[in-house]
């Protein structure tokens, strides 16, 4: 991501992004003398008892610690107004992805904006039991500690253009993957190829969307009919997950 324009925003639009409601600046955690923070995007004319289920955009990395917060980069501005738009709380957060060596500190910083939204839930008017996680690139393997404890609130985890690891399980929890065909990331794609074949050797609940033409990062990059499709894709498929009453 280091030479791509950060103001750029996701390909696909719908109705009311532009008029949702944001709590920007939130503390989420404090550690080693940092603030982390979270911005939450919450649909507009919500009813003062009502609860939203929460998506939580997880970013990608490593990344350098002098770059422009991630929470402020179009795609996930753009990200949690979609998330906004379409009925859900989107939650969008730095973490500190800054070394290979660093994974375990952004893993804790993923875990701990969970903890704190879940904490903060009335205040925020958030569902706490029907959370969605959403990883992007280097961030895939900061989904391990949800694949490894499979908490009941975590209805669902979705990868866009995912790096995932051997710690990987897809038991469990519902699944959606994207990838672009054209991703000139190797490891990539082959990690995900190793997944599928894992997942569906384990019989999982799995979608697989492929852009036969897509780059990495193509749902800013690749503004054409198939990233829509899969975005579009990918939003309905986290409203059925954290549909009410819906069983993993």
């Amino acid at each position: 991501m280091a030479d791509l324009d950060l103001s750029r925003r996701i390909v696909y639009r719908v109705d009311g992004m532009a008029h949702v409601d944001v709590r920007r600046g939130l503390i989420y955690r404090a550690d080693a003398g940092t603030e982390l923070l979270t911005d939450i995007y919450l649909p507009p004319g919500r009813p003062p008892a009502s609860r939203v289920p929460a998506v939580f955009f997880i970013h990608g990395g490593p990344i350098h610690p002098a770059m422009m917060a991630p929470r402020e980069w179009g795609v996930y501005r753009s990200y949690g107004e979609l998330a906004a738009a379409s009925g859900f709380a989107g939650v969008v957060f730095n973490h500190r992805f800054y070394s290979l060596a660093g994974a375990e500190t952004a893993q804790a910083d993923v875990k701990a904006a969970v903890d704190y939204v879940r904490a903060a839930a009335d205040d925020l008017g958030i569902d706490p039991d029907r959370i969605v996680l959403w990883a992007f690139s280097g961030g895939g393997p900061l989904l391990t500690w949800a694949w490894r404890e499979r908490p009941s609130f975590v209805r669902g985890v979705l990868g866009f253009y995912p790096f995932l690891t051997l710690d990987a399980k897809a038991g469990g929890l519902p699944i959606l993957i994207a990838r672009g065909g054209l991703d000139n990331i190797p490891r990539v794609n082959e990690s995900i190829d190793a997944f599928v074949r894992d997942a569906l050797a384990a019989n999982a609940s799995l979608d697989l969307l492929n852009h036969p033409r897509g780059q990495h990062a193509f749902d800013i990059l690749d503004d054409d009919d198939r990233s829509r499709e899969i975005i579009a894709r990918a939003v309905a498929f986290t409203s059925e997950v954290l549909r009410p009453g819906t069983a993993r």
